[in-house]
């Protein structure tokens, strides 16, 4: 017997809710952080679906569980977007996973820019597809270059006296530098690299 539309749109629900609370659990393994359900993103649109319990994790996270299909279910990297920050520093991310697959996620460029360079980039136009695994790595990448920036920002504002120069401070400083066509050839050979859904 088929369902009636209130019930094809329980179910949907549910799974829905099933997979937020999944990835919110898989997220806390990986990365330290509790999630929890943003139920207000039911009543107001441009939220996240999932909310962290620390400031420092660098996504606003747009979740989609589908039966089946191939890549980004469609409209989720706009809904992404538009519940991102990026100028503050909260890039779009979407994890989508189909029936007897495996999550994947999409991640824009800009924060592959800052995984591999620590300098933050506004640029989500382009996107990757890459698995979760990969998510959590580039995530704790990010994360790993905020908490440096920021070491280095509480000692520049220290007292000059009180700080001494270190010989590689200079060439740490260059290391540092967005090199755009590098980080454009990481998106490239994440995409290409990465492409597989059983990954």
């Amino acid at each position: 017997m088929s369902r009636t539309p209130s019930q094809r749109g329980r179910y949907a629900r549910q799974r829905g809710s099933g997979f937020e609370l999944e990835i919110s659990h898989q997220l806390f393994d990986e990365l330290g952080i509790q999630f929890r359900r943003n139920l207000e993103q039911v009543r107001t649109a441009g939220l996240g679906d999932l909310l962290p319990d620390s400031n420092e994790f660098p996504f606003s996270l747009e979740l989609k569980r589908r039966i089946k299909g191939v890549g980004i279910p469609a409209g989720a990297w706009q809904q992404a977007v538009q519940a991102s920050n990026a100028g503050e520093g909260v890039y779009p991310a979407v994890i989508y996973r189909y029936d007897h697959r495996k999550p994947r996620c999409v991640v824009g460029f800009g924060a592959i820019v800052e995984s591999e360079t620590g300098q933050r980039s506004e640029n989500h136009h382009d996107k990757a597809d890459i698995s979760f695994p990969r998510f959590c790595k580039l995530t704790r990448e990010i994360m790993a270059w905020r908490a440096e920036n920021e070491r280095g920002n509480q000692q520049n504002a220290e007292p000059h006296s009180a700080r001494t120069e270190h010989p590689d401070a200079g060439s740490a400083k260059a290391a540092g530098t967005v090199n755009l066509s590098a980080a454009r050839g990481k998106l490239l050979a994440a995409s290409r690299g990465d492409g597989t859904p059983n990954d």
